[in-house]
């Protein structure tokens, strides 16, 4: 393995960091950001898009639906923004009945391998359309 200069390294990565930075605000400042559409899914709720691409990522909006429906309906969104269950690395899901939370665990672990993405689940109180659950994600492109 080659030596590693850890003084130019030391240097180097800061400067590094603030270059990533300033690309992340100089695409935000700017908007470049790619609104993702498919017929595949249900429409939107709201005045909002079914996904965000920015920089080499996607951001999925909640998919409302019954369990193993919801995760189909994000797949469609994935698929559109030229991602797929392999690239997520984080989901949000919100449950009306966290008995259902057994029934999502066995139904999730099907549709996402290993290593399966980092997750945060809440059971809320109401969801729109008397949906059983939202989930969304955030994958790599």
């Amino acid at each position: 393995m080659p030596a590693v200069d850890m003084g130019a390294l030391r240097t180097r990565a800061p400067l590094a960091a603030v270059a990533g930075f300033a690309s992340f605000l100089y695409g935000w400042i700017l908007g470049i950001k790619k609104a993702v559409h498919t017929d595949k899914a249900p429409a939107a709720l709201g005045p909002y898009s079914h996904a965000i691409k920015v920089d080499n990522f996607v951001h999925v909006s909640g998919c409302l639906g019954l369990i193993p429906e919801v995760l189909k309906n994000m797949g469609e969104v994935l698929k559109a923004s030229e991602a797929s269950y392999s690239s997520v690395v984080e989901t949000t899901i919100l449950l009306a009945d966290w008995n259902d939370f057994k029934k999502v665990n066995e139904i999730y672990a099907k549709y996402f391998p290993s290593p399966a993405p980092a997750r945060s689940i809440f059971q809320i109180a109401a969801l729109p359309l008397d949906a059983k659950i939202e989930t969304g994600c955030i994958a790599a492109l």
